[in-house]
C-alpha cells in the first residue's frame, strides 16, 4: 500500500465482497424465490452490472437509485454499483410520487434500477428530475412503460457476458474512502441522506467476527473468516431498502454465509415458514410484532417445523412483553441496538439506544418447543447491567454528518445464580440443559 493511502484504503464493501467471492466461490450466497447464486455467479453477475453501468457513463462517485422489493437483483445491483465505484441509493418501494421525486433529486440520481411496477410512477415525475439520465428495468410481471426509455436489466447484464469481448471496460479502483448513502423512511418528514465512509459502514454495522478476536486488518483477513466460518443460513424479512435488511444481509454475505429472502409482496406467516422450514435456515431477522407474533403462533401450532431454526432478530423495532406470552423453557431475550438507532443517532453524535431485540431458542426436541421476546431493558443475557464505551471510527462525512460515531458495547461479565461465567464477548452459562454459550450483545462484532 503507498505511504499516502488510508489504512482503511482496502475496506471498500466491492473490494470486501471480491475477496470474499474469491474465498469461497462454490458456496450458496443467495437464495431468491427459485434462484439460487454461489458467491462466484454472485460476484460475476454484480461485475457485469458495473461494466453497464460505466458504459453508460455512470461515474465514480455517482449516485445510482434501487426501486425494488426483495429479490436477487437488488442485491446484485447493490454490489455492482460499488464495483462500478459509485454510491447505491436505497428507495423506499412504498413511495408515492412526491416522496419519489424528493429522493431522486435529493440524491442527485444519474441512473435507477427500477421494477416494472414501481417505474410506473417515476415515469410520472421524469421531467422533474433532469440529472436522471439512465434506467434500468427489472421484470416482474407488470406492463412496461415505455416512457421511460429504460433497458431490460438481463440484456444489459448478457451484452457484458464472458463472451462480449467487453475486457476493455475498465473498472474503477475502489476505496473504503468512497461514500455510503443511506436513506432514512422519511416518517417525520421528507427522508434525509445519511453519508458514511464504507469503510466505517463496515466497522460499525456489518463486521462479524469470533468474541475477542481482533478487527480485519485487511481484505485477505475478511476472506479467511470466511473460508473458515459455518455457513449459517438466515432468513431475512425485512426490506432490504432498509437499514435492518440491508445491514443483515450485508453482513452475512461478508462472512461468508447464506442469505435466504422472501420474495413476496406481501407478508404471510405460513409461508415465510414454509420457506425457513425448506432452506432449513438457523436464523430470522424480522421487524417487530408485526411479524413476530404471527411466527410465533404458527410455531406453537407446528412444533415440528423448522427444527434447526434457533434464533430470531427484530431490527428496527423493538418487541414487546406480549410477545413473551410464547416463552418456553431455555429461551432468552436480550436488547440489541438496531440498525436505524445506530444511524440516527450517530447522525448526532451520541451512542445508539438498545431499541430492538434478539432471541434465542432452544433446537426443537418433538415437543412443542417455543421461543420468546421480550421488551429492551438495560442488562445483558446473565442480568447484569450493560456498560458501553464511544468509539468514534471517522471525522464528520462531505454533508456535514458524523459518519461513524457509535457505540461499541462492552462483552458481558456474568454473575448470575446459574453458575455464569464471563470472558470476552461472550458468557458461559451452566442451566438444567447442561453448559451454554450466550454470544456477545454487540451489533458490531457478534459472532455466530
Amino acid at each position: 500500500m503507498p505511504q499516502h493511502a488510508s489504512p482503511d484504503t482496502p475496506f471498500s464493501l466491492a473490494n470486501l465482497m471480491t475477496a470474499v467471492a474469491d474465498a469461497v466461490p462454490d458456496r450458496i450466497a443467495l437464495v431468491a424465490g427459485p434462484r439460487r447464486l454461489t458467491y462466484r455467479a454472485l460476484d460475476e453477475r454484480s461485475t457485469r452490472l458495473a461494466r453497464h453501468l460505466a458504459t453508460a457513463g455512470v461515474r465514480p462517485g455517482e449516485n445510482v437509485a434501487i426501486l425494488s422489493f426483495n429479490r436477487a437483483e437488488w442485491v446484485e445491483s447493490f454490489l455492482g454499483v460499488l464495483r462500478a465505484g459509485a454510491v447505491p441509493v436505497n428507495v423506499n418501494y412504498r413511495y408515492v410520487a412526491g416522496e419519489l421525486r424528493h429522493v431522486l433529486s435529493d440524491a442527485h440520481a444519474v441512473a435507477l434500477i427500477a421494477e416494472d411496477s414501481l417505474a410506473t410512477t417515476v415515469a410520472a415525475v421524469r421531467s422533474d428530475l433532469p440529472r436522471l439520465r439512465h434506467v434500468l428495468l427489472l421484470e416482474d410481471g407488470s406492463e412496461r412503460d415505455a416512457s421511460l426509455g429504460g433497458v431490460d436489466y438481463e440484456e444489459a447484464l448478457a451484452a457484458h457476458g464472458p463472451d462480449s469481448g467487453d475486457g476493455a471496460v475498465e473498472l474503477p479502483v475502489t476505496s473504503g474512502d468512497d461514500h455510503y448513502l443511506l436513506y432514512t423512511g422519511g416518517t417525520t418528514g421528507y427522508p434525509k441522506g445519511v453519508l458514511w465512509r464504507q469503510a466505517d459502514v463496515f466497522r460499525a454495522a456489518v463486521e462479524r467476527r469470533d468474541p475477542g478476536a481482533p478487527r480485519a486488518g485487511s481484505a485477505q483477513d475478511v476472506a479467511e473468516r470466511a473460508a473458515r466460518c459455518f455457513p449459517l443460513r438466515m432468513l431475512v424479512l425485512g426490506p432490504l431498502m432498509h437499514a435492518a435488511g440491508q445491514w443483515n444481509a450485508l453482513s452475512m454475505l461478508l462472512c461468508g454465509k447464506r442469505v435466504v429472502l422472501s420474495t413476496d409482496r406481501s407478508f404471510r406467516a405460513d409461508r415465510v415458514l414454509e420457506l425457513a422450514h425448506r432452506e432449513g435456515v438457523h436464523a430470522v431477522q424480522l421487524v417487530g410484532d408485526a411479524m413476530a407474533r404471527p411466527l410465533a403462533r404458527h410455531l406453537l401450532t407446528e412444533p415440528d417445523l423448522c427444527p434447526e431454526l434457533t434464533s430470531v432478530r427484530s431490527g428496527g423495532t423493538p418487541l414487546t412483553p406480549r410477545c413473551a406470552g410464547c416463552g418456553g423453557p431455555g429461551a432468552r431475550t436480550w436488547p440489541w441496538p438496531t440498525p436505524t438507532a445506530v444511524r440516527r443517532r450517530a447522525c448526532a453524535g451520541r451512542p445508539p439506544r438498545p431499541t430492538s431485540t434478539r432471541v434465542s431458542r432452544t433446537p426443537r426436541t418433538g415437543a412443542a418447543s417455543r421461543w420468546a421476546a421480550a421488551s429492551p431493558c438495560s442488562t445483558t443475557p446473565c442480568g447484569r447491567s450493560r456498560r458501553g464505551r464511544s468509539r468514534s471510527a471517522g471525522s464528520p462525512g462531505p454533508a456535514g454528518f458524523r459518519s461513524a460515531t457509535t457505540t461499541i458495547r462492552s462483552p458481558p461479565r456474568a454473575r448470575s445464580p446459574r453458575t455464569v461465567t464471563g470472558g470476552a464477548g461472550r458468557c458461559r452459562a451452566t442451566t438444567a440443559r447442561g453448559p451454554e454459550t450466550v454470544p456477545s450483545c454487540c451489533w458490531a462484532g457478534a459472532a455466530w
